[in-house]
């Protein structure tokens, strides 16, 4: 204990006349712990806690403990902690050995280690008549920016697949798997247990790749034609298109847009009630005809936001670019360095407030940076820290799909090499969103 340096503030104020009774309910005084505060009793600032002094202690009358309702951060140091004490008592002690003469201030301790036990006694002006309070220190026992991820199931359908495509759908996940038979879809509430459905009026040579889920609805166009369903299983013509859109693309605010290419030219067309198809806007030259990943969300401020990564150009180059719009009109890509190898096929996902890239193939193959991680929206682009990566027994892989849910879990579900289809199903959690009411 630094009794030279004067790092404890012990705070004492005398408000009101509160009662204690006493045995004998003939007298009655003041002998209570009021408020509680810590503040941070380090040298180094790599030690202290961040807004320690913001964190509210409860003074529980009941149990006579005093403990903080948000638990301090994981593995935060709490030997050198100064407490901030308001009481109605003449004087107290702590731990029974400290004393603290309220009227004379004789004595002002310093830091203190919450790893031992800390008591509070206070004692009133009428000898005897005394409180006693515990100190409990609630700390985080888990290391809340650890993502805590599990294999699910490694073996969701057993048809032999040539496309695979996974749609999260009236609160549910749907895999629809293309074989020589057909269509099917998978359903599954949790990414465990998965219920195979038959599919009818799907458009056959549809690439199933190309599906968006707008206003409730699935939908996908084929030879000039939207078809629609809106139980993911029986699906009907709901529109002609307009002659020249190829596929496509994404939902967002409300507008359903599509990809057009004629003669090297990229062109996106987007609609409102699925009849009429508006030119919206020609694409950068640069801009990726084939193999993109796509993810719309939404950005810290609530605007709606998406991303179209990798892929093929018209040319057929495979790209590295994170093309990026908020309004479909104007397009901006956030790429600015050389952070991965030109790739197609991966998949990309907003988690958490930031993005994630998973698979993927470039000019070698399969990538071997398979999980990648962009902490400000596509700018900058690094391998993911030791808690962040998925689990060493999930195989690389591209044609990935991934999902996201209100229980503030990731799916990353099946994929393929060069051999087979991946047919297994992952989830992923970050700790700290457990807690995320």
């Amino acid at each position: 204990m630094k009794k030279s340096i004067l790092l404890f503030t012990l705070v004492f104020s005398i408000i009101g006349f509160t009662a204690c009774d006493t045995e004998t309910n003939t007298e009655k005084t003041i002998c209570s712990v009021t408020s509680f505060k810590l503040k941070n009793g380090y040298a180094s600032k790599t030690d202290t806690i961040y807004k320690l002094q913001n964190y509210t202690f409860t003074i529980d009358t009941t149990t006579m403990t005093i403990y903080n309702e948000d638990s301090l951060p994981y593995q935060c140091r709490i030997d050198s902690l100064i407490p901030v004490i308001g009481s109605t008592a003449q004087y107290i002690y702590i731990n029974d050995t400290i004393y603290c003469d309220i009227k004379s201030n004789s004595y002002v301790p310093d830091t203190f280690d919450f790893n031992q036990p800390f008591v509070i006694t206070t004692y009133a002006e009428k000898k005897g008549i005394t409180k006693t309070y515990t100190v409990e220190l609630r700390i985080h026992q888990i290391d809340p920016e650890l993502y805590v991820w599990e294999g699910l199931t490694s073996e969701i359908y057993d048809i032999d697949a040539t496309a695979e495509v996974m749609k999260q759908f009236d609160q549910s996940l749907w895999l629809f798997v293309e074989s020589a038979n057909g269509i099917s879809a998978y359903e599954s509430p949790d990414g465990i247990t998965w219920t195979r459905f038959a599919v009818t009026g799907f458009p056959i040579g549809a690439d199933i790749r190309t599906m968006v889920n707008w206003n409730e609805t699935l939908y996908i166009y084929y030879n000039n034609q939207l078809y629609a369903s809106t139980d993911a299983t029986t699906w009907n013509i709901a529109a002609n298109g307009n002659g020249t859109i190829n596929k496509l693309l994404f939902e967002m605010n409300g507008t359903l847009y599509a990809q057009a290419i004629n003669n090297g030219t990229s062109t996106l067309y987007g609609t409102t009630d699925g009849s009429t198809w508006n030119n919206i806007t020609t694409l950068p030259s640069s801009f990726p005809v084939s193999g993109a990943g796509i993810w719309r969300d939404t950005t810290l401020t609530g605007a709606q936001r998406v991303y179209v990564v990798g892929g093929r150009n018209a040319d057929g180059q495979l790209l590295n670019s994170v093309w990026c719009s908020e309004n479909g009109s104007y397009w901006a890509n956030m790429i600015s360095a050389n952070w991965f190898t030109p790739r197609e096929n991966v998949a990309v996902v907003q988690y958490d407030s930031i993005l994630m890239m998973f698979g993927g193939r470039d000019a070698n193959g399969i990538v071997n940076d398979y999980q990648l991680v962009s902490p400000d929206f596509g700018v900058t682009w690094r391998a993911p820290h030791n808690d962040e990566n998925i689990s060493t027994l999930f195989t690389p892989r591209y044609d990935a799909n991934v999902a996201t849910d209100d229980k503030f879990f990731l799916y990353v579900v099946g994929g393929r090499n060069d051999n087979r289809f991946i047919k297994d199903s992952w989830r992923g959690r970050r700790n700290r969103l457990l807690f995320v009411k």
